[in-house]
């Protein structure tokens, strides 16, 4: 009988995605990096703001803080932010191969990612019989229409649109097939 193992030695170095905001808190600004399955979220601080180290350089105005450090279980393909009407912060969306999405939130009090909404569309009749694809899902966010458009599969396109009331969540009420709590009227 034989098992198989897999661990992560050497974490990565490699970044591979990075985007920046106001993701840990309104006044924060953020830089987020992802590298393979880590990802990484630093806080720009002037050198004002902190005690100088022996590593920082005296001639610059700015510095990078790393806040908190994360392995997700899977290799992140692409990330983006969005600002929820809702929310005085931005969201982090996270999308992982195929075509996985997570929507994310920085918890301060437990200095921990907390997640918002997952959806995936792996389904066989969305992909069509195909094993392999060129293209890694894409994701980009619209705040003049509202929605998270992801192209997956190189030819298909989902929208998620999310409201523009204060109480309102992401609104999964098309067609689609998210895991996610969604209304259908059929």
């Amino acid at each position: 009988m034989s098992n198989t193992y897999f661990d992560i030695i050497h974490n990565p170095t490699a970044v591979d995605h990075a985007v920046s905001g106001n993701f840990t808190a309104p006044s924060h600004f953020n830089v987020i990096v992802s590298k393979a399955s880590l990802l990484e979220i630093y806080l720009l601080v002037t050198n004002n703001d902190r005690n100088m180290n022996q590593y920082s350089n005296k001639n610059s105005k700015y510095q990078l803080e790393l806040i908190h450090s994360e392995k997700l279980f899977g290799i992140i393909q692409s990330l983006e932010l969005i600002k929820f009407p809702q929310n005085d912060f931005q969201s982090l969306i996270i999308c992982f191969k195929e075509a996985k999405l997570t929507i994310a939130n920085f918890n301060q009090e437990t200095n921990s990612l907390k997640i918002y909404s997952m959806h995936y569309y792996e389904h066989d009749f969305i992909k069509e019989g195909a094993r392999r694809y060129v293209h890694i899902p894409t994701i980009r966010v619209s705040n003049e229409f509202s929605c998270i458009a992801m192209i997956i599969y190189d030819t298909k396109l989902i929208l998620l649109p999310y409201g523009q009331d204060s109480n309102s969540n992401i609104n999964t009420h098309s067609n689609s097939n998210s895991n996610s709590n969604s209304n259908s009227n059929s």
